[in-house]
């Protein structure tokens, strides 16, 4: 189940970002979207590229913590023994932890940038 999460969690972000440029692009060819408005449209386009990367990382590094990690136990096979596991056990869980504060962090910031837009204009 979390392997399968930490493919269609990037896999989301990815379409999103796709959807939302193609939106973009078609809103400028027929000129719906004011020069003054541009500005405030890619400060969104940034934050979602943001959240793409960073979910991408966070799927990669969740995928390490259910193959290294999981019930499996490659990671001793991997290091060669139980204390090389348990360093590659934490290492790999606080990069998973930092990887899905930075992905929330940009998702928040992705969407606020999006309502702000949408709502406030600005």
């Amino acid at each position: 189940m979390l392997a399968g999460l930490a493919v269609v969690g990037p896999t989301s972000a990815v379409f999103a970002k796709l959807s939302g440029d193609a939106f973009f692009e078609r809103m400028r060819e027929r000129g719906r979207v004011t020069e003054g408005f541009i500005p405030v449209i890619e400060r969104h386009q940034d934050y979602g590229d943001l959240t793409m990367w960073w979910t991408i990382a966070l799927g990669v590094v969740t995928l390490a913590l259910v193959f290294l990690v999981g019930p499996t136990g490659a990671a001793v096979r991997v290091v060669g023994g139980p204390g090389g596991a348990r360093v590659v056990s934490v290492a790999v869980s606080v990069l998973s932890v930092a990887a899905a504060a930075i992905a929330l962090y940009y998702v928040v910031r992705t969407g606020d940038a999006g309502a702000k837009a949408v709502w406030e204009g600005q």
